[in-house]
């Protein structure tokens, strides 16, 4: 008969190993208090990380110096002050502690996942700051060190950022105004190409002016560009659906465009508007 099957003993978790002492006893004195006050720093920074858990912030500071104090080589302790500073929203330290650790870093070799942490916190300490340049400027430091994806998608959303507040500081719309003005001087002289330049000039300095849209559509519609003249017209319209201009422009580009049933409902929509337009009467017999 086949013996019955007995059930394996479960292994005991192993009793962890205690650290053997390090034996420093073939080293020189100034070997042997290099190692102690290694040992010591270690020491210094988790009780440094311990009074950060519990937001005693000066605390943790004095341990970190205590730290680094007994093992200057070490830019874990300056990183870790800087994640101090930064959690205390003392950002200009911060990023000067970074930058230190950085510096120490490099000069003692220390992996570079560290250094591009240093970095990558730096960066972060600029984007609150405001300083988006300067942030993304950290974040390429920290992808030469160690190329890491979280930090990759930061500085995309960074640069995006960058691009849209760029772009807000660029609005003016007296300067928007004066572009206009050169494009319809360049426009009257059928200097097609420039009034073209201007005119995007203009709608970059005042994106949401649907006349000025209108002028572009008109000056592409001159130099054969029938595409970006629906764009533009589409979007002025997008602003102010009631601008029957728009409406009898979008009209002349479908004509031009051979799409008769289209410009029959563009004009006939701005002439609901305004019935008295003349553009929107004149296109509608053309049709």
């Amino acid at each position: 008969a086949p013996k019955p099957k007995t059930e394996a003993k479960k292994e005991e978790p192993a009793a962890p190993k205690e650290e053997p002492e390090e034996d420093l006893s073939q080293l020189s004195p100034e070997e042997r208090k290099k190692k102690e006050d290694q040992k010591a720093a270690v020491a210094a920074k988790l009780r440094g990380n311990d009074l950060y858990k519990s937001k005693k912030f000066d605390e943790a500071l004095a341990a970190y110096d205590e730290a680094i104090a007994l093992d200057p080589t070490n830019m874990t302790f300056i990183n870790n002050k800087a994640a101090v500073y930064f959690t205390s929203k003392k950002y200009d330290e911060c990023i000067a502690a970074c930058l230190e650790a950085v510096e120490v870093g490099k000069a003692n070799r220390a992996p570079y996942e560290d250094r591009a942490k240093a970095y990558t916190r730096a960066a972060k300490a600029y984007q609150k700051k405001g300083d988006i340049a300067k942030a993304i400027d950290m974040c390429k430091e920290a992808q030469l060190e160690s190329f890491d994806k979280a930090t990759e998608r930061m500085m995309k959303n960074m640069e995006l950022e960058k691009k849209k507040a760029d772009a807000a500081a660029y609005h003016n719309d007296d300067k928007a105004e004066e572009a206009k003005q050169r494009g319809n001087e360049h426009f009257r002289n059928k200097n097609w190409p420039e009034a073209v330049k201007e005119y995007e000039e203009a709608v970059k300095r005042a994106p949401t002016n649907a006349p000025i849209r209108n002028n572009l559509s008109a000056a592409l519609c001159k130099i054969m560009d029938f595409n970006g003249a629906t764009t533009h017209i589409k979007k002025a319209i997008e602003l102010d659906p009631k601008y029957v201009k728009a409406w009898a422009r979008k009209g002349d580009i479908e004509v031009l465009m051979k799409e008769n049933h289209k410009a029959l409902e563009s004009y006939k929509t701005g002439l609901e508007l305004d019935s008295t337009n003349t553009a929107c009467k004149e296109g509608l017999r053309k049709v």
